[in-house]
C-alpha cells in the first residue's frame, strides 16, 4: 500500500432509491447504459481510471484536476442530452464531486480522507452539476474554476470542521429530480442558506451556524415538518 496525491471524482445518482422504487428494472438499465456508454469511455478519453462502481455511484481517479473536471463536464453534458432527447422526468441525473487530496492505494482500490471528502461533497452538488473542493478550485482558478460559484463553508458528515466548496452549475438550473412524497399532513418549511453580504470570510461560519440553529429550533416543533438543510443548499 502507498500514499499519493490524486484527483478524485465521486459520482452519484440523484434520488436513486426513489427511482428504484418507481421502476427498478428501467432505472438499472439506464444506469448501466450511462456507465458503459458515457462514464467509462469518457474516463478513458480524459486519462482517468474507474476505480470502482457501486450500486448508484462511481469512484474515479485522474492525473489532474483539469482532466477530472473536463471528464465530469463531458459526462454531465451527455447525460443532459439524453434527458433532453427522451423528455422523461424520471430519467437519471447525476451529482459529481472533485477533490485533490492524498489517497491510500490498495490492491484494486483507493481510500482515505481524500476519497471520503469527495464522497461527502457530492451530496451538496447541484443536480446535473459539479462541486469542487477548495483545493481543486484553486488549481483550476485560471480555467474553469473562475466560473465556480462559492458555496461557503459546508458541514460534512464525519468531518470535524467545515469545508469550503464551489459549484459548477448545470446549464439548466431548474433540473427536475425525483422527490419522495412526504408522508405527513403537517405544513412544511425550508430554511434557505444565508448570504454573507459583508464579504468577510470569517463570517461564513457564523452564517452557516445561524441556519443550523434555526433548523434545529424549528425541528423541535411538532406542528411543522422541516426540510433538511442538504435539500435546500442548491437554492
Amino acid at each position: 500500500d502507498g500514499r499519493r496525491l490524486a484527483a478524485v471524482a465521486f459520482t452519484d445518482i440523484v434520488g436513486y432509491s426513489i427511482l428504484m422504487a418507481s421502476d427498478e428494472r428501467r432505472t438499472h438499465a439506464r444506469w448501466m447504459s450511462i456507465l458503459e456508454k458515457i462514464i467509462r469511455p469518457q474516463a478513458a478519453k480524459h486519462h482517468g481510471v474507474i476505480v470502482k462502481s457501486t450500486g448508484d455511484g462511481v469512484l474515479a481517479e485522474f492525473p489532474s484536476a483539469l482532466d477530472a473536471v473536463e471528464w465530469a463536464q463531458a459526462v454531465q453534458a451527455a447525460v443532459a442530452e439524453q434527458r433532453g432527447s427522451e423528455g422523461a422526468e424520471d430519467l437519471i441525473a447525476l451529482r459529481i464531486a472533485i477533490h485533490i487530496g492524498e489517497v491510500v492505494t490498495g490492491r484494486s482500490d483507493i481510500y482515505g480522507d481524500g476519497v471520503n471528502l469527495a464522497a461527502r461533497l457530492q451530496e451538496h452538488a447541484p443536480p446535473g452539476g459539479i462541486i469542487l473542493s477548495e483545493t481543486a478550485r484553486e488549481l483550476l482558478r485560471g480555467t474553469v474554476g473562475a466560473a465556480a460559484r462559492d458555496l461557503g463553508l459546508l458541514r460534512l458528515k464525519n468531518f470535524e470542521g467545515p469545508v469550503r466548496a464551489y459549484a459548477l452549475d448545470p446549464p439548466t438550473p431548474a433540473l427536475a429530480v425525483p422527490v419522495a412524497a412526504l408522508e405527513t399532513t403537517l405544513p412544511s418549511i425550508a430554511v434557505l442558506p444565508f448570504w454573507n453580504l459583508g464579504g468577510d470570510p470569517k463570517n461564513e461560519y457564523f452564517a452557516d451556524g445561524v441556519v443550523e440553529d434555526i433548523i434545529m429550533s424549528l425541528a423541535g416543533l411538532r406542528e411543522l415538518m422541516v426540510i433538511s438543510r442538504a435539500s435546500t443548499l442548491f437554492y
